[in-house]
């Protein structure tokens, strides 16, 4: 395990304050909440600030089941309206 802070963590350190942009897993289409950025390889992250959640939702970013519960309530709502969508075509 590398023990190695990037600058983002050695700045929550300092400022002793929690990560606030959600972190899109670009290899697997998944959108974890703040908190679980760690999980995503350096290499997949991408992030969104919350205020630009409901876009990566729209776009393809699926959230994790840890995520918090309206999210889930977006993408489910999100999803139906795009399936609505092609059974009308």
């Amino acid at each position: 395990m590398d023990c190695t802070l990037l600058p983002m963590e050695l700045r929550f350190l300092a400022r002793r304050e929690l990560p606030v942009k959600y972190c899109a897993d670009l290899q697997n289409d998944l959108l974890y909440s703040p908190e679980y950025y760690f999980k995503v390889p350096i290499e997949n992250r991408l992030f969104f600030y919350p205020k630009d959640v409901l876009t990566a939702l729209q776009k393809k970013f699926r959230p994790i089941p840890d995520c918090d519960g309206w999210l889930h309530k977006v993408w489910r709502a999100l999803t139906e309206k795009t399936e609505e969508r092609r059974e009308k075509r």
